[in-house]
């Protein structure tokens, strides 16, 4: 019988999430430096100035979607409370939709409850939807994308490939990181129906990925390239450095899953183990599809964060 996320457990860890995260929310949401320019440019979209950060400039460095969102409650005259209701709601829907795949893709019940407290209990995760940034929806319209991209490669009904292309719109408008985290499926997507040698469904994922890219591209060609500033590219070049980032992403990764501190080498061991696992997955095992589609988008994220540049503060919300 196929599983349903009416199921009393799915409803059970997802309360326990949003408990947590009313707990860690009592005194309001979380403000980074990043939280506050996020706001502050709310207020500028809610008072028709623009998207503009503290200084009045125009704020090109982040894609603009977030900040829309966020000057609703500007606009409104509840900025904290429509923040607090809409993360909360955001984290609703994105345990929903991983409790929902990790039901139909796990058959033994143990591993679905040992992977769905995983998920509750991520405090990374959490972390991203207690504070003001951009994660909180990204988070959400990725799980989406992730997974009727899936049900689309398996059925190919077009409502699905419709709903993917706009979760994987809003994901590339609320963090051009999203990039990266997309690609993996997109290359996935291409190698499957080229297997299939199914030219109509080629042609329709061909308009997929250039509804999902329109915005993006049309950003950052706008903010970057016209406005000419080219240049932070060629500043993160001189920070690349593949073994400190090695380091933050094996110690996050472990992090994820071990929690208490442990030397470097363990958390290299397993973050070779885990690469294992996931050219193994790919490679070898028979899994499902969507499975298959998360363990690309996994790999190629990966790859990207041990050479694009990070710290300790954003490796751990960029790998939630």
């Amino acid at each position: 019988m196929k599983p349903s996320i009416l199921q009393e457990r799915n409803y059970r860890f997802i309360l326990i999430g949003l408990l947590l995260y009313i707990v860690a929310t009592l005194d309001g949401n979380g403000y980074t430096f990043d939280g506050k320019i996020y706001m502050t440019a709310a207020a500028n979209i809610a008072s028709g100035l623009g998207i503009l950060n503290q200084a009045g400039t125009d704020l090109w460095q982040w894609p603009p979607l977030y900040p829309i969102i966020l000057s609703v409650g500007h606009a409104l005259g509840m900025a904290n409370l429509f923040l607090w209701v809409l993360h909360l709601t955001l984290l609703a829907v994105t345990y929903f939709v991983w409790f929902r795949m990790v039901n139909e893709l796990l058959i033994d019940n143990a591993f679905r409850s040992v992977t769905s407290l995983f998920i509750v209990f991520n405090t990374a995760i959490l972390f991203c939807y207690v504070y003001v940034l951009s994660e909180a929806p990204f988070l959400t319209t990725s799980a989406l994308y992730f997974y009727f991209m899936a049900k689309w490669l398996k059925g190919f009904e077009t409502r699905h490939l419709v709903y993917a292309s706009l979760a994987g719109f809003a994901t590339l408008l609320l963090r051009n990181a999203g990039i990266f985290l997309l690609a993996g499926a997109f290359l996935y997507g291409f190698a499957h129906l080229l297997k299939k040698h199914d030219k109509r469904a080629l042609t329709a994922f061909a308009a997929h990925l250039v509804a999902v890219l329109s915005g993006f591209a049309a950003w950052n060609i706008q903010k970057l390239w016209l406005n000419g500033n080219m240049h932070i590219i060629n500043e993160l070049l001189p920070h690349f450095d593949f073994w400190a980032n090695w380091q933050l992403v094996s110690k996050n990764i472990a992090s994820a899953f071990i929690p208490f501190a442990l030397p470097q080498i363990i958390h290299t061991v397993f973050m070779l183990a885990i690469i294992a696992f996931l050219i193994y997955g790919l490679l070898r095992y028979h899994a499902d599809l969507a499975v298959k589609l998360l363990l690309s988008s996994t790999a190629l994220y990966l790859l990207f964060w041990l050479i694009v540049p990070g710290d300790q503060w954003n490796m751990e919300r960029f790998l939630a």
